[in-house]
C-alpha cells in the first residue's frame, strides 16, 4: 500500500483544497472523515475515488470486521501526522475518503407521481442543513433543493450532521428559483412555506402526497419574494415563552406532520 508522508504531495494538497466549495464544485468531489460515514459510503455504494487510512489505524481489522473487500477500492496509506494535518476534526479517527458527487437530474425527481421535497432558502448553518437532510432521509422524502445563500451540504460540518444520509438523499442546487417555483405549481405541487404569519401547522389541509416544503433562513425566515408562490403558509404553535425554534427542529416537526398525514397515523 502506498505511503504518503509529505504535505507537498498532490493528493495532500487536493484534500486540503476540498475545503473550498468552489473547488469542490469544479472537481465534483467532497471529503468525508470518520469510520461511520466511510462505512456508510461503502454500504450505500457511493462513488468512492479513494479511501485514506492513517498508518496508526487498524485497517485490516476494520475491513475484516465490516466485511470490506479492499481490492475494490483505491486505498492509500497516510503517515499519522500527515493524516491529522489533512483531517478536519480535532481528534481524527484515522479513516477518510474522497467521494465523487452523484449527478442527479432534477426533472427525474419532479416527474414522480408522489413528491415530498424540502427547499432550503438561505439556511446558513451547515449543521442545520445536514440535520434537515438527515430528517428528510428518515421521512423517506424525495430529495432536497438548495437555493442560493445556503450552507454547502458537502462542507465538513454539514456532512457530519447528515450522519451518512448524504448518500441516500438526492441534492439539487437551483439558481433560477422563479422557474423552479413556477414549474412546481404547473405540476400541481403544494408549496408549503414555514412562516410566522402562517396558519397553525396542525390545521394544514394540503395534499401530503405532493408537497414542497420551504424552510427559510435562521434569522429572517423565507424571503418575501418567494411568498407569492405559496399554496399555504404554516407555523408551529408556540405555547410557551420561546418565540421561535431552531431551523432544523422546526423543519423536523413540519416534515413529520406531513408524514403523519401521509401515513394517516
Amino acid at each position: 500500500m502506498e505511503l504518503i508522508k509529505s504535505r507537498q504531495n498532490p493528493l495532500s494538497k487536493h484534500i486540503r483544497a476540498l475545503d473550498n466549495k468552489k473547488y469542490r464544485d469544479e472537481k465534483g468531489q467532497f471529503f468525508i472523515e470518520g469510520t461511520k460515514i466511510v462505512e456508510e459510503a461503502i454500504r450505500e455504494g457511493a462513488h468512492i475515488e479513494c479511501i485514506l487510512v492513517s498508518d496508526a489505524f487498524d485497517w485490516d481489522g476494520f475491513r475484516q470486521a465490516k466485511n470490506i473487500d479492499d481490492s475494490e477500492y483505491n486505498v492509500i496509506l497516510f503517515e499519522e501526522t500527515l493524516f491529522n494535518y489533512v483531517a478536519r476534526t480535532k481528534t481524527p479517527q484515522g479513516l477518510a475518503a474522497i467521494i465523487n458527487k452523484n449527478k442527479f437530474i432534477l426533472d427525474d425527481m419532479l416527474s414522480s407521481e408522489k413528491l415530498f421535497i424540502a427547499i432550503l432558502d438561505g439556511v446558513q448553518d451547515p449543521g442545520n442543513v445536514g440535520t434537515i437532510i438527515r430528517t428528510l432521509d428518515s421521512a423517506g422524502a424525495s430529495g432536497v433543493i438548495i437555493l442560493n445563500g445556503c450552507a454547502d451540504p458537502y462542507g465538513s460540518k454539514a456532512l457530519r450532521a447528515t450522519m451518512g444520509s448524504i448518500f441516500r438523499v438526492p441534492i439539487y442546487e437551483v439558481f433560477d428559483e422563479d422557474r423552479l417555483f413556477s414549474y412546481l405549481i404547473d405540476i400541481n405541487t403544494h408549496i408549503m412555506i414555514s412562516h410566522l404569519d402562517g396558519d397553525s401547522l396542525f390545521n394544514w389541509e394540503g395534499d401530503p402526497n405532493r408537497v414542497a416544503l420551504v424552510i427559510g433562513n435562521e434569522g429572517r425566515g423565507v424571503r418575501d419574494e418567494l411568498l407569492q408562490y405559496a399554496s399555504s403558509l404554516v407555523k408551529i404553535p408556540m405555547l410557551g415563552g420561546a418565540e421561535s425554534l431552531n431551523a432544523s427542529v422546526a423543519a423536523g416537526i413540519i416534515i413529520y406532520e406531513v408524514v403523519r398525514r401521509k401515513c394517516k397515523i
